[in-house]
């Protein structure tokens, strides 16, 4: 039983195989080695029941050799090093749109056959759950920032808004210009229609558009709620406006260029908010708000070439819930 032919290991495994101080020095081509460990992982035989002579015809090679490679490009990370340049190589092949993760975990225990049954024993383990929209997005975003009263009424703070975006695939388009790069979209480009193939643009601002800002807020107390026996909570009402920087990370593979993936400055972004701000005990507060803006950005880098460039508009509206706390910092 075949798992790959010797010509796609050679080519997407070897190369990243550990090969020692001396390089390989078997007797055999690794490349059967290889099949041999896959021959296993696929059939879950035990090591010593390799059928050794279908990889290495006459060749006295034990099981145990076989076991040695796997286990020595286990714990030095090639296995790992295979996975990850396999993925980056073929990249633009995967959907990345939704990705569903799961796990779980029991203990093992030694002894073989003589051991019998065991009943699961309680041990420590963790699940991690992701959730994210059909864009590969996760729904909940998150935003920071702090401040100062300089008056009763109003507050100077600092802050990011971690949002995120991701140009869909396969969606078409209106395009002017003209193309020459060497691929098959070169040519001139008069309001015409144009599917965003992944082999033509791949577009995201993956780790955050990033708008760090500076706003100004007003609060003002919405009623007393110690008339109604409530001594220790107060409603206020807030009103905000800012303006900041934008500092995206940018993923984007346009053509024929190599792929980009860097954080850069690239434009700036204004919003208001209002909303509803509730304190407790003088010093904790939680608060919902509305948040709208503007971002625009003249000079996203779109690929490695350092003049080339794109630009982007961008409104958002934002719903928020924040929980913090107050306190003096002076007397």
């Amino acid at each position: 039983m075949r798992i790959l032919d010797k010509s796609t290991i050679e080519q997407w495994i070897i190369p990243h195989l550990s090969k020692g101080k001396r390089e390989f020095s078997t007797i055999v081509p690794v490349s059967n080695i290889v099949l041999a460990i896959f021959y296993r992982l696929k059939t879950g035989y035990q090591w010593r029941q390799l059928p050794m002579k279908e990889f290495f015809d006459d060749t006295a090679l034990s099981w145990n050799s076989v076991y040695y490679h796997f286990n020595r490009w286990s714990k030095d990370g090639s296995w790992r090093s295979v996975w990850v340049e396999i993925l980056r190589a073929n990249r633009h092949y995967l959907n990345l749109s939704s990705i569903e993760l799961d796990g779980s975990h029991s203990s093992s225990k030694n002894s073989r056959q003589a051991a019998g049954y065991q009943g699961r024993k309680a041990c420590k383990t963790s699940n991690s759950l992701f959730f994210c929209d059909n864009q590969g997005i996760s729904i909940s975003q998150t935003n920071f920032s702090i401040g100062y009263f300089i008056s009763d009424h109003y507050n100077i703070s600092i802050g990011a808004d971690h949002m995120k975006y991701i140009v869909d695939q396969n969606q078409s388009v209106k395009i002017d210009g003209t193309i020459k790069t060497g691929s098959k979209y070169d040519g001139v480009y008069n309001n015409s229609d144009i599917v965003l193939a992944d082999k033509f643009l791949q577009f995201k601002h993956h780790n955050g558009l990033n708008y760090v800002n500076i706003e100004i807020e007003r609060f003002d107390k919405i009623t007393d709620l110690r008339r109604v026996g409530l001594k220790n909570i107060e409603l206020n009402l807030i009103e905000s406006v800012g303006i900041g920087g934008m500092y995206p990370r940018t993923g984007s593979t346009l053509l024929i260029f190599d792929r980009v993936d860097d954080w850069h400055w690239s434009g700036f972004g204004m919003a208001a908010k209002v909303g509803v701000n509730i304190t407790l005990f003088k010093y904790f507060f939680i608060q919902s708000e509305i948040k709208a803006g503007y971002i625009n950005m003249p000079c996203i880098k779109s690929n490695k070439l350092s003049t080339s460039s794109a630009d982007q508009e961008i409104g958002f509206l934002q719903e928020n819930i924040l929980i913090g706390t107050r306190f003096k910092i002076i007397k």
